[in-house]
């Protein structure tokens, strides 16, 4: 069976996230949708305004089999920042998806700890880079299973459940005001039952043709010696209008990181309409837009 809910996250516009398969509508008091997501456009969450919360419903209350998933655009790797949660206060939680540091976490509550988490140890979520992040608990075999980007990366025994609740369903932010995903998130998915490792990878593959923007182009010339991009740069939604193309997130220094040839600077006034360049190759080439960023790797 599909998803009890799924936000796609492609609204584009309004204050409102539409479930398209439960009807657990998330309301957004200052929404910034970014049509550049993983798979279709993407919320942007920076602030508490900028998250997403659906009201309680029983049906969100998960106790037993669970599978909870969404891409995630990291702009910040701090303390706990959360993509999926339902919760009433920080230690009424019954569950939650997201990340600590540059790690997964998945948790919740029980009836006798306030706070039971699962930390992955040696993933190293990086900053600008998409990942589809997963988590299951599975009472029948006492498993938690955390994956990403389709590959089980850790799985952890426990007895415990969690508890329900009342609370809202938070998208981009725990419970708790100060911890919101800093990033981006996409295609947030809850199941009333454990996935297995095939679903969630065919899932992954499934919405992993993203990442870009319209109009991207990239090519490497026949010597393998530069790389040749190109991307439509839309309208910013701070209405800032300038951008920096840089290499290796840096703009200098070795392995690829100064510029064989910019766009007319490092700082390129009213960035709309299509802008090229060659530059050294060596490393990831990243379009850096205040607020957003594009990335291919060779």
């Amino acid at each position: 069976t599909g998803p009890i809910a799924h936000w796609k996250l492609d609204d584009g516009s309004g204050n409102t996230a539409l479930d398209s398969v439960g009807g657990h509508d998330a309301t957004i008091t200052n929404p910034v949708w970014d049509p550049s997501g993983q798979d279709g456009g993407a919320l942007r969450v920076a602030s508490l305004a900028q998250a997403g919360a659906a009201p309680h419903d029983d049906t969100l209350n998960l106790n037993r089999g669970l599978t909870l998933m969404a891409w995630v655009n990291k702009a910040n790797l701090s303390f706990y920042d959360g993509a999926i949660t339902k919760a009433s206060t920080g230690s009424d939680i019954n569950y939650l998806l997201g990340t600590w540091e540059n790690e997964i976490v998945f948790g919740f509550s029980t009836t006798t700890d306030n706070w039971q988490g699962y930390y992955t140890n040696g993933v190293n979520l990086t900053l600008g880079n998409w990942n589809h992040i997963a988590a299951s608990f599975d009472n029948t075999v006492n498993e938690v299973r955390i994956y990403r980007n389709g590959s089980l990366v850790q799985s952890f025994s426990t007895t415990l459940e969690p508890v329900t609740n009342s609370g809202n369903l938070w998208l981009g932010r725990t419970a708790l005001t100060n911890e919101i995903l800093n990033g981006r998130l996409d295609d947030a998915r809850i199941y009333n039952r454990v996935l297995d490792a095939s679903e969630i990878l065919a899932i992954h593959d499934a919405t992993a043709g993203g990442g870009g923007g319209p109009g991207d182009s990239c090519d490497i010339d026949p010597n393998g010696t530069y790389i040749e991009a190109e991307h439509y740069v839309p309208p910013l939604v701070d209405g800032s209008s300038n951008y920096q193309l840089v290499i290796n997130n840096s703009t200098s220094g070795a392995n690829g990181g100064e510029y064989l040839e910019s766009v007319g600077g490092t700082t390129q006034s009213s960035p709309t309409g299509q802008r090229a360049g060659k530059f050294s190759r060596g490393g990831n080439l990243l379009f850096l837009v205040t607020r957003q960023r594009w990335q291919w790797r060779w």
